[in-house]
């Protein structure tokens, strides 16, 4: 840190919504489960994750989209102009697909959550309280604040609220490489990972 300046006292000790750079942090979180091994890779099907896509309702085709699908937001499920998770996140599952995973990316928010989703079920833990033991608390964030939907998940897609120092702590925790004052949070490798580009990108 360098200089930090507010445009009012009560400003420094304000928790904002960082709105979808809540995906960022759910993807540290998903290489932190892989580090400890309660996700093989990211290249697993869901359906080691969601029992429930083996539901009569669901797309067959949407049994052969893996996390890295999620990640790289290419699932392929058709999207809605509003892009808003359903009231009920494993709803999300159920969606027609419109493209073959992997072939066609579509900023998709509900994917996002399910990713959040994944790792709570990988771990055994609601999400929060992975990320408050395995991110928050190396960094020293001492607290944070976190949505969840009316199921009592998590938001994976936004909803986190931190402070500004504690966001200048992840960016620093992406710069070293995922070292953080000489302890590792997560593998190099991983954050070498998300910082590749899986495809071409679209709007928005």
């Amino acid at each position: 840190l360098v200089i930090e300046h507010y445009q009012c006292a009560t400003a420094a000790g304000s928790y904002v919504n960082i709105a979808s750079a809540t995906k960022s942090v759910v993807a540290l979180l998903v290489g932190i489960a892989i580090d400890r091994k309660a996700i093989a890779s990211v290249d697993q099907p869901l359906t080691d994750f969601f029992p429930e896509l083996q539901d009569p309702a669901v797309d067959p085709n949407a049994r052969h989209i893996t996390l890295r699908h999620l990640l790289s937001m290419s699932a392929g499920w058709r999207v809605t102009p509003a892009d808003m998770p359903p009231a009920h996140a494993i709803d999300a599952l159920k969606r027609p697909m419109a493209f073959a995973p992997g072939k066609t990316f579509q900023y998709d928010n509900a994917s996002s959550h399910l990713i959040g989703i994944v790792v709570a079920r990988a771990m055994g833990m609601p999400l929060e309280a992975f990320a408050g033991e395995h991110l928050f608390r190396p960094l020293g964030v001492g607290r944070y604040i976190w949505g969840k939907d009316g199921d009592g998940y998590t938001q994976g897609w936004s909803m986190l609220h931190l402070r500004l120092l504690d966001m200048l702590k992840i960016g620093q925790l992406v710069v070293y490489r995922g070292h953080w004052q000489g302890r590792r949070v997560v593998s190099a490798d991983w954050i070498d990972e998300m910082l590749t580009p899986h495809n071409d990108g679209g709007p928005p």
